[in-house]
């Protein structure tokens, strides 16, 4: 009797060490391998996960995937049949083979497995949009959002290859009224590319202009498409989002009141140790220069027709001191400069300056920048601007 009970304990206790080493190689095996490979190394979970992480790093390196790995995966699953990621190896594999078919029945079962295996119903949406099935594609879609709220880089990838392709975008719209987290980052996608500009001017709702928090995407096109010197589409872009007419033009918020409309075409302001442009509120505009380094304080692109131009303002500032500054307008993609303009202090009073805006491609745009270049021996200025005008073209 004593002989059988020293077995069953012994029995009892090797399945409990069983159990705890079975659950702890479970939970480690895909985040802590190597841990889970020192308990069990003969474990399936383990053996499966030893050969994702090789697959992965031979991806990672641009290279196929060594066979060997991918039967390890295969021959372990069978061990572990109720895991996901041997199908996602198998699905992965037939889709580099052309084997669309046996792709998606992989991907299926491994859904099946785990109906929260991201990655199955990413690779099932991309399959069924490539291959013309909206219908099952958006639902895998609208699974993923609920996985992915805020949209992985690769979700939005996926649906930003989507866009691109043939009746896509009223699929795309409605995705993104069930699910507004979405268009954000697929525009970013989008954005990142000057010809997609039209894509986006398509597929953007209201909303995505309205919310200056969820609209990164649009600096980024306005800076890719005057990049390209397609200045005249960034403009309609950006004015848009100002909810400007189609005749504005010249200088954007010259009283200095701020905007919510983005850069190029509206103010950029410096802030830094060489020193700051900031608005006052009454129209004017405060710039103070440590006269140590050259810098850029405030900065505007402009769309001025071919003609002649008159540059005013007044300015406020310590009398008898040269200030360091000026007013620079510079031709656009060509770099001929049309006006520099010392910001002489003398007290208060009136500036003013004519320039004009030469015909010809060379000039298509025009970058107005208030400069602080550096003397030999460096001079505080501190000058306040206000009645900021620019009127043209003059007869």
């Amino acid at each position: 009797m004593i002989i059988r009970w020293v077995a069953i304990v012994a029995v009892g206790a090797a399945l409990a060490f069983l159990a705890v080493a079975s659950a702890i190689v479970a939970r480690y095996s895909a985040r802590a391998p190597e841990t889970a490979g020192r308990i069990w190394p003969s474990h399936p979970y383990v053996q499966v996960n030893r050969a994702l992480v090789e697959i992965a790093r031979s991806v990672s390196l641009g290279r196929d995937p060594e066979m060997a790995s991918v039967d390890l995966a295969l021959v372990a699953s069978r061990k572990a049949p109720l895991m996901a990621e041997p199908f996602l190896v198998r699905g992965a594999q037939a889709k580099a083979e052309g084997k669309a078919a046996v792709a998606e029945r992989a991907f299926i079962e491994a859904r099946r497995r785990n109906a929260r295996a991201d990655a199955a119903r990413y690779f099932l949406a991309e399959h069924y949009l490539r291959t013309g099935r909206v219908r099952e594609g958006l639902e895998e879609l609208s699974a993923l959002a609920m996985l992915a709220p805020s949209g992985g880089d690769g979700f939005a990838k996926l649906l930003a290859a989507y866009a691109r392709t043939a009746n896509a975008l009223p699929h795309l719209k409605r995705l993104f009224r069930t699910h507004p987290r979405l268009e954000p980052a697929v525009l970013q996608q989008l954005a990142a590319e000057a010809g997609n500009a039209e894509l986006v001017l398509e597929l953007a709702s209201p909303n995505a202009y309205q919310r200056p928090e969820l609209n990164e995407w649009l600096p980024a096109l306005l800076t890719r498409l005057v990049e390209r010197g397609e200045y005249s589409k960034a403009f309609q872009l950006w004015r848009r989002v100002a909810g400007l007419p189609p005749t504005a033009a010249g200088i954007f918020d010259p009283q200095f009141r701020g905007s919510d409309a983005p850069p190029p075409f509206n103010w950029t302001f410096s802030s830094s140790g060489a020193g700051f442009a900031e608005p006052v509120g009454d129209g004017s505009l405060r710039l103070l220069y440590y006269g140590r380094e050259n810098v850029v304080l405030a900065q505007q692109l402009l769309l001025l027709q071919p003609g002649a131009y008159r540059l005013a303002m007044e300015l406020t500032g310590p009398s008898g001191r040269e200030s360091n500054l000026a007013w620079k307008v510079t031709c656009l993609p060509g770099r001929q400069r049309l006006l520099e303009l010392p910001l002489a202090v003398g007290g208060s009073g009136g500036l003013a300056a004519a320039f004009g805006i030469p015909a010809g491609d060379g000039c298509r745009a025009q970058q107005l920048e208030l400069v602080g270049t550096a003397p030999e021996f460096p001079q505080q200025a501190d000058v306040v601007i206000s009645k900021l005008q620019l009127t043209g073209p003059l007869r």
